[in-house]
């Protein structure tokens, strides 16, 4: 039976629905962890999961900078650089591109080579994840699915919930969402849904990829002494 009560704010929905969410997102597999609210460049899902095919992979200690990141993603996508190419292709000083690289070895997330080359480590590639973002909104639809289309520059996945005893899953709504790419999940209380399937992302490694998983990775690794308002919302886990 269906809750017929409408949600009066958006807080109240992600509680009400438990792992209800997690499981329509994963329905099989091990449990992903998951994000409240994480800033990843400027924008902000409700909620992100993070799943890694493997493991959490390398521990890190810091948050990667925004340089730390686009020199993660360069090295992803291209095998190997030199620190000359690096500062080339991303328009860097090389004292600014030294700095980033010795941090990224004293963290283990890249590794050089004899030939002056750099590249990025297995455990570190962005590939070995599988990132899903979802918002939620009581009825603001379009304002929700362009949200969601947002959070496709680093999610494989995009879900967008919204409140069904609020607004209607109608044709034309379902045809915009299944334009997009993006999950629609209509939740009525602690039940959700599943009206349009989200489609797989086939992105490049990002440096927004790169933030959101360093996020994940720490809030895996939380220590007490580690200065909590720089983690952004990370976990309830953690």
């Amino acid at each position: 039976m269906l809750m017929e009560t409408p949600f009066r704010y958006e807080r109240e929905m992600y509680p009400a629905l438990g792992t209800a969410l997690h499981d329509t997102v994963f329905p099989r597999g091990h449990k992903a962890m998951e994000l409240i609210e994480p800033s990843i460049c400027g924008v902000i899902p409700d909620v992100l999961y993070c799943r890694w095919r493997y493991s959490p992979g390398t521990t890190v200690k810091r948050p990667v900078t925004i340089i730390d990141a686009h020199i993660l993603s360069v090295l992803e996508q291209t095998g190997a650089c030199s620190l000359s190419d690096l500062c080339e292709r991303l328009f860097l000083l090389e004292p600014k591109a030294s700095e980033s690289v010795n941090r990224l070895l004293r963290q283990g997330l890249i590794a050089s080579r004899r030939s002056g080359m750099y590249a990025i480590v297995k455990k570190a590639s962005a590939r070995r994840v599988t990132l899903v973002a979802v918002e939620l909104k009581l009825f603001r639809w379009r304002e929700a699915l362009d949200q969601a289309r947002s959070y496709l520059r680093f999610a494989d996945q995009s879900f967008v919930v919204l409140d069904g005893n609020q607004v209607e899953a109608s044709e034309k709504v379902e045809s915009a969402f299944a334009s997009a790419g993006v999950g629609l999940l209509m939740q009525h209380g602690i039940v959700l849904e599943m009206r349009v399937r989200a489609k797989s992302n086939l992105l490049n490694p990002t440096p927004e990829r790169f933030i959101a998983m360093n996020k994940a990775i720490l809030a895996v690794h939380y220590s007490p002494e580690y200065p909590r308002h720089l983690l952004n919302a990370l976990s309830q886990t953690c």
